[in-house]
């Protein structure tokens, strides 16, 4: 065995041991309900074929008839279909996740023109989760800019949800482009080339075909979420990569050219995949660079040093837009080139300051965005052996989402090591890399879609089960045809995600009460002028956009308390909210009482700046039942110490010139603030109470005109008794004049 077959096995081997190491406790689950419609059918199809081998050959021949761009068509065409069941049984008009309305949100904004959306007055009512106001002023989403990009046409004309519709058809190209050149590394046969160039075309339409029934496929096609995306662009990145080698590069100017542009659009797909997904974009441009210098390395080799030049300058000239797309981005969010949106957002939303990043360390972990799993790390925080955990748990559930069971998974990773090739191998270390890579990120799997996060490395999963049903055949070519292992796996794959399919009539209860997307609704009622009141935060900010409605309407999400400075900065307009017949139902108001009236909740987490502390928005009930906050909600201050600090800026639509007032709750773990108007000294807060009770603190009297504002609390101490330096501050607000 010369030195490159030993490198290959060795590798394939260690990739099947640590993924056994990461999932042997599904060993013990093969038997359960989940599982065995799929066992039942995988069995139940080889004993069909093994005693009617007309049904492989039947099933072999049926996959292969079709041209391939009509195989690739109608797999495209299934996958867009059971995207569309989905978006209709199960999203019903709007995204299942925040982070699909924020990344439509970010699109809304880049198809005007602007990373960032631009504030109305009353700022505040526009505070939502994963919105924060950026260096420029405007309202900026967290999330890289890639993905946005890719959604600027369907959101421009309003049909966001088709962009999953066509990245489910290019998924199914991509699937079958990435396979195809996997199996191009296989020889099923010793003396029959033409059985050796069938069976790998056999597997990569099964690949291909696995990947119809998915759930977790459709699911993340379905929502508007970027895995999916970036798993076309790497399977298509990593398919163009490994067709390097077959590129001449003795013709001169010809070589140079298609070298070029071959290497160019690999480096876009890259770089796309990075402004995309940041730490997946990375994993894959290891692997794709991998790649890339292995066949320019024989290319150097051999003497074409103009084509390397040029390949190498072609490279560069395509990823730097996407560079500068995600630079762009964060100068105008962060204020900074360098800064990513997701740490600035983080900073002053959550608890430490540093709880996003990717790595270890006791200040990894969000208290407030993933407060169970902070919780369970303990005193140490997020350590190596947490990780691998985590790591496991995706491990565990990825398999699953895809396949089900994701015993295949392992099985085929386990047969890669017994018969492996260098592109075997090849994706099989890019399932594990991606896995053990997100390894350093704390935060697990989500309800409903699971290992989300390791989406991108479907492509080679489906690859590698499909691999796996050509591999006994080719040992034994006497047990049965090739077509009878590839319909086993289909049927077997098809049996367990349809149990998950069969889940969804569960859910009814939940998904009778989402509501569809607000902006067709508004539309029907013929473009009201007016405020729309939202049924949450998200069909808010998806439903408004400032740069058609300016002057016409604004939708926002807010009780009667938070929408009082909404009303009076437009006090002519009707307030409407949608109802459960999907129209606008006119809501009868009295005026509005006080000269102002700011929760200041409202202000978290887009307008607000801790520093030293963590203030966030919290149900006051959850303090203690009794008490009454108005919204229902504070802004709860902790991890406070002499001399931290909290600055909040917010808008009036009116004026006061009487007192002014901090309303919040006093209780025994809470300390002195003082706060200041504008730069002026206004009152001080005495927080500390023997018992929780509501307090209002009131300033003498105070000039406030329209406009923005800003609120500095400053921790100056505690009372003896008080067990700490926190704070409860409810709303701002100015009682009415003489």
């Amino acid at each position: 065995m010369d030195r490159s077959a030993l490198v290959t096995r060795a590798l394939s081997t260690l990739s099947a041991l640590v993924w056994l190491a990461m999932t042997w406790p599904m060993l013990a689950l093969l038997a359960h309900r989940l599982h065995r419609p799929a066992v039942y059918a995988l069995v139940a199809t080889l004993a069909v074929a093994a005693g009617l081998p007309a049904v492989g050959r039947a099933f072999e021949r049926a996959v292969l008839a079709p041209p391939r761009a009509v195989f690739i068509g109608l797999v495209a065409l299934a996958q867009a279909g059971l995207t569309e069941l989905s978006l209709r049984w199960i999203a019903r008009g709007h995204t299942l996740s925040p982070d699909g309305a924020v990344y439509w949100f970010q699109a809304r904004a880049m198809s005007h023109g602007s990373f960032g959306t631009p504030l109305e007055l009353p700022r505040q009512a526009f505070s939502l989760r994963f919105l924060f106001e950026g260096a420029d002023g405007a309202l900026h989403g967290v999330f890289p800019p890639g993905w946005p990009l890719f959604l600027v046409p369907f959101v421009r004309v309003g049909r966001p949800f088709a962009a999953g519709i066509v990245v489910a058809m290019l998924l199914a190209w991509s699937i079958y482009a990435l396979a195809r050149r996997l199996a191009e590394g296989d020889r099923f046969s010793d003396d029959d080339d033409t059985h050796n160039q069938r069976t790998r075309e056999l597997v990569a339409r099964t690949a291909a075909l696995l990947a119809v029934p998915s759930f977790a496929r459709a699911l993340e096609t379905t929502d508007l979420l970027s895995h999916a995306f970036v798993a076309a662009l790497g399977a298509f990145a990593c398919a163009l990569a490994l067709s390097l080698s077959a590129l001449s590069h003795d013709d001169g100017r010809a070589a140079e050219k298609r070298w070029a542009l071959r290497v160019a659009a690999i480096a876009a797909l890259v770089a796309w995949a990075f402004a995309a997904r940041l730490l997946d974009g990375l994993v894959i441009a290891l692997f794709v660079a991998a790649l890339g210098a292995k066949a320019l390395w024989a290319v150097w080799r051999a003497g074409a040093r103009r084509v390397v030049w040029a390949s190498l300058v072609a490279a560069m000239i395509a990823a730097l837009p996407f560079v500068l797309l995600v630079a762009a981005h964060q100068k105008s969010a962060t204020g900074s080139w360098t800064t990513p949106t997701q740490r600035a957002y983080f900073a002053r939303s959550d608890w430490p300051p540093t709880c996003h990043r990717l790595g270890f360390g006791p200040d990894v972990g969000c208290e407030v965005e993933h407060g169970d799993d902070r919780a369970a790390m303990g005193p140490e925080g997020y350590t190596p052996r947490r990780a691998w955990a985590v790591a496991r748990s995706r491990a565990l559930v990825f398999g699953d989402d895809l396949l089900s069971p994701g015993h295949l998974l392992a099985l085929a990773l386990f047969l890669s090591a017994l018969r492996p090739s260098w592109r075997a191998t090849f994706a099989a270390l890019f399932v594990v890399a991606l896995t053990l890579a997100y390894g350093l990120f704390y935060y697990g799997n989500a309800p409903l879609f699971g290992a989300r996060h390791l989406f991108p490395a479907a492509p080679f999963v489906f690859y590698l089960v499909a691999r796996m049903g050509a591999l006994p055949s080719s040992r034994w070519p006497k047990l049965a045809p090739h077509g009878a292992f590839a319909l086993a796996l289909f049927t077997a794959c098809a049996a367990g995600q349809g149990v998950r399919w069969l889940l969804v009539p569960t859910m009814e209860p939940e998904l009778r009460e989402r509501l569809p997307w607000i902006r067709p609704v508004i539309e029907r009622a013929a473009n009201p002028q007016g405020i729309i009141l939202a049924s949450d935060l998200f069909h808010a900010i998806t439903g408004f956009d400032p740069w058609l409605d300016r002057g016409a309407r604004v939708v926002a999400v807010s009780d009667d308390a938070g929408s009082r400075e909404l009303r009076r900065a437009h006090p002519s307009w009707p307030v409407f909210v949608p109802n459960a017949r999907n129209t606008l139902e006119l809501l009868r108001l009295g005026p509005v009482r006080d000269d102002l009236s700011v929760e200041l909740e409202s202000m978290w987490p887009a307008f607000q700046w801790p520093s030293g502390l963590k203030a966030s928005r919290y149900e006051s009930r959850r303090l203690a039942p009794t008490l009454i906050a108005s919204g229902g909600r504070v802004l709860l201050v902790e991890h406070a110490r002499p001399g931290s600090r909290l600055r909040v800026t917010f808008d009036v639509a009116g004026e006061a010139r009487g007192p002014v007032a901090i309303l919040g709750i006093r209780g025994p773990d809470f300390g002195d603030y003082s706060v200041a108007l504008d730069g002026r000294p206004l009152l001080t807060i005495r927080g500390y109470a023997p018992s929780l009770s509501t307090m209002i603190t009131e300033s003498q009297p105070t000039p406030v005109s329209r406009g923005t504002h800003e609120l500095v609390f400053e921790c100056v101490g505690r009372d003896e008794r008080s067990r700490g330096y926190g704070a409860a501050l409810d709303a701002f607000v100015a009682r009415r004049g003489p």
